[in-house]
């Protein structure tokens, strides 16, 4: 599953597309030729439980982050399940780092790769509070492909308070 977003925010001149995909996708250079827009500058965001994805190589790729947590919400984990309590929940720190590097590329891409294992819970709500923060607009969360991980879009929205800032003008 694929959401190509064309969000172009008029009043700073920032444009921030955002592309969503499953890890299957991402490591298939063949169909991404195809079916992406990686022919673009861009940043991957890659969030596995256990095993990263291996994304093939591609010349037009500015960076990576790899992040390891599972697809689970603050509530699933407060619950009594012992499955539940094995899972690694997303963290203020791993917020901090995806924040840190679409700050650290913003001036050289307009497009954000995001993939998770499935495509639809983790990466979804990263890439939808990434949308929000830097084009204030949320294809990602409105589109009903996508069921958004509303921990994983809080936490980065918590943290993403500079991104947005930096987008808009705002300094200290």
């Amino acid at each position: 599953m694929v959401a190509i977003l064309f969000s172009n925010n008029l009043l700073t001149g920032v444009k921030m597309d955002f592309e969503v995909f499953s890890q299957l996708m991402a490591q298939d250079a063949e169909w991404l030729a195809r079916n992406s827009n990686i022919n673009r500058p861009h940043i991957w965001i890659s969030i596995s439980g256990e095993d990263p994805a291996k994304l093939p190589s591609n010349e037009n790729r500015i960076g990576e982050l790899f992040l390891q947590f599972d697809d689970v919400n603050e509530s699933n984990y407060k619950s009594k399940s012992t499955n539940i309590k094995e899972c690694k929940l997303m963290t203020d720190e791993q917020a901090n780092q995806i924040i840190d590097f679409v700050i650290s590329h913003l001036k050289s891409v307009e497009l954000i790769c995001v993939n998770c294992n499935a495509g639809i819970s983790r990466s979804a709500g990263v890439a939808s509070a990434l949308s929000l923060l830097t084009n204030e607009y949320d294809g990602i969360g409105n589109n009903k492909r996508f069921h958004p991980n509303s921990h994983v879009k809080s936490l980065v929205m918590r943290n993403g308070t500079r991104l947005h800032d930096l987008v808009y003008g705002k300094h200290d």
